[in-house]
Order: structure tokens, then C-alpha cells, then sequence
């Protein structure tokens, strides 16, 4: 993710790093609050990953391109999409004020 030079690479192996959490979480799947931590962990770093895909569309409609590295890029990158990139990043990297997809009781229950 961190080499893509393309923002819609950047976006796909957003989306992987997501499916990989939700695997994790959910390895447990026969247990109720596994499952149930599972589909919480998808849901949220799901809409965290809308909010990457509007930058990348808004971006791509100002420019038409998606390689980070055009100068047009730089041009069309503004501090409101810098927030909204800010804020997928928070929610997808478990980050205060966004971190209440981590915090699953269950995980006692699970040891």
C-alpha cells in the first residue's frame, strides 16, 4: 500500500488491510460475539473506506488522473479532502476518537 503510486492501488489494498481485520476478528466465527465483532469491524473500516474513495474520485474529477505523483495532483488537493483522508485514516487505523471497533469485551471470553 505504501509504494502505490496509483491512488486507486492505494484504495484496493486499503480495502485488503480491511477484509484482513475482518478476518481476524471473525477467525472465531462459531462464537456469537466473534461474529458479531466481526461485522462491526467490517462496517467500520468499510465507511472509512468511502471516505478514501470520495478523496480519490474528487481528486480524479479535478485532474483525471490518479497517479499521486502528477503535479496536478498537488494542485487539486485541498485541506477539506486532506480532512476527509485524516479522518479514513483515524477510523481505519483504530485511532482516538474512532476506535470503538476494537474495544470488544468478547475478546475475554475468547482466551
Amino acid at each position: 500500500m505504501v509504494y502505490a503510486s496509483d491512488l486507486l492501488l492505494l484504495y484496493f489494498s486499503w480495502e485488503v488491510i480491511g477484509l484482513c481485520s475482518f478476518l481476524l476478528v471473525g477467525f472465531w466465527y462459531q462464537k456469537k460475539e466473534a461474529a458479531y465483532g466481526a461485522r462491526k469491524v467490517l462496517v467500520m473500516t468499510h465507511i472509512a473506506g468511502y471516505g478514501l474513495l470520495a478523496v480519490i474520485l474528487i481528486i480524479y474529477a479535478r485532474t483525471g488522473t490518479t497517479l499521486w505523483t502528477d503535479p496536478k495532483v498537488a494542485t487539486a488537493f485541498t485541506s477539506g479532502l486532506f480532512l476527509l483522508m485524516l479522518l479514513s485514516a483515524v477510523a481505519k487505523s483504530v485511532q482516538f476518537p474512532l476506535y470503538t471497533w476494537i474495544r470488544m469485551p468478547w475478546l475475554r471470553q475468547l482466551r
